[in-house]
């Protein structure tokens, strides 16, 4: 039988017209060695440029790891969290937060991050936006 592993990290990524930026931003993501599960979950606010259509294309070649949310109106301009409306959606014991034009260029930075949070029980927050979910 082929068990799913647990979710540990819900990297979260925030997103309007990051066209430029987007695949550097999804390729630091996936480049990531962990010991632990993790998904990537995408908002991409009703982005006018091309980057719903790359964000698709991720999703397609890595269907288990990359869940999208794409909105057909723009909620920031409508005054919404866009964070709040990823949550509902996270399964992590842990959260790390990125915007749709950061990049991720060393490989053990989410593994550095999820152990010093496991091994410190008092800290709750990590910068660069890696937090506890629950």
């Amino acid at each position: 039988m082929n068990q799913k592993k647990e979710i540990e990290v819900s990297i979260v990524c925030i997103t309007f017209n990051h066209e430029k930026y987007i695949r550097k931003t999804l390729d630091g993501f996936l480049m990531q060695k962990t010991k632990f599960s993790y998904e990537i979950i995408v908002h991409d606010d009703a982005s006018t440029d091309g980057t719903k259509k790359i964000l698709q294309e991720y999703q397609r070649k890595y269907p288990d790891k990359i869940t999208l949310l794409l909105e057909k109106e723009n909620q920031y301009s409508k005054g919404k969290s866009l964070l709040k409306l990823c949550f509902p959606k996270v399964n992590g014991k842990y959260i790390a937060i990125s915007d749709g034009d950061d990049e991720r260029i060393y490989e053990k930075k989410l593994q550095e991050q999820y152990n010093l949070l496991e091994q410190n029980p008092n800290i709750s927050f990590c910068s660069q936006f890696l937090f506890k979910s629950r």
